[in-house]
């Protein structure tokens, strides 16, 4: 995540969690517990804490719409999370 900061200009948390790391791909909800601890790592673009929130907060909006979008509850089981089909 650092490098992804420093080397290859990663700039918000939803860059990191989605295009670096992928977690988004996998898991809404697991990026969006994510989110706070990506956004503090952050840090090394010298994020002021009021910065971190609202990257943090900004990151939460996008997961939940879409959630809401694709009609999927915010809370309970991790439903989203990919896992191989029983043909596979």
């Amino acid at each position: 995540m650092i490098y992804a900061v420093r080397q290859e200009m990663a700039a918000t948390v939803e860059d990191v969690l989605a295009r670096r790391i992928g977690l988004q791909f996998y898991s809404w909800r697991r990026a969006m517990d994510a989110a706070p601890t990506v956004a503090s790592l952050m840090g090394e673009l010298n994020w002021s804490t009021s910065i971190t929130e609202a990257a943090t907060n900004s990151y939460a909006g996008t997961i939940h719409h879409s959630l809401d979008s694709a009609g999927l509850s915010r809370e309970g089981s991790d439903s989203l999370l990919l896992r191989p089909s029983a043909a596979e």
